[in-house]
């Protein structure tokens, strides 16, 4: 997500890729580099956010967050459903998308249940499993310049729907923080 590529690898000469690959690469940090010049929130080249580093970081914080295991063994994902009334499976880096002429595949949020670990073998990519939280709604708050700053999502009623709600409140941390939790 948010990068250049290019994709007609199979017609075209390998060397006359390769060329075209180093171009790509030539621009694309030019692009980058005149982005750093530019005022912004955070740095662009650091646009991925480790969804595992923001789990850690909210428990560190004192955040409840939903039981959640990174696993590639069937059986201890089937001992989670067995614990678990409603869990769900999400990609652990950002969402996926790969679309050919015989397949599709997305790393969408899928709702996890037992019939749907019988079709897969013994053990496999490492997944990340949480509970399920059924929500009223979502919040996210962002920490910029000393401030925080939430927005709720009431996506659950009506997916366009968004309601922005600022609450600022001035405390003594540096840095930035980024939160996404969900409210019971």
């Amino acid at each position: 997500g948010g990068s250049f590529s290019f994709s007609e690898k199979d017609k075209i000469d390998s060397t006359f890729y390769n060329y075209l690959l180093q171009e790509q690469s030539i621009l694309s940090s030019f692009l980058l580099n005149q982005l750093k010049r530019k005022k912004s929130l955070g740095e662009f080249s650091n646009r991925i956010i480790n969804k595992l580093t923001v789990i850690e970081e909210a428990v560190n914080c004192g955040l409840d967050i939903p039981e959640t295991i990174i696993s590639s063994d069937k059986n201890i994902i089937s001992d989670f459903l067995e614990k678990n009334i409603k869990v769900i499976t999400k990609s652990i880096s950002e969402n996926f998308q790969h679309i050919s002429e015989k397949e599709f595949y997305d790393g969408k949020v899928r709702q996890l249940c037992k019939e749907g670990l019988k079709g897969i073998g013994r053990e496999f990519f490492p997944s990340l499993i949480q509970e399920q939280i059924e929500k009223a709604y979502e919040l996210r708050i962002f920490f910029i310049k000393e401030k925080f700053y939430s927005m709720a999502i009431f996506s659950q009623n009506d997916e366009k729907q968004v309601w922005i709600i600022e609450i600022i409140i001035i405390i003594s941390l540096t840095g930035w923080f980024l939160i996404n939790c969900l409210m019971k």
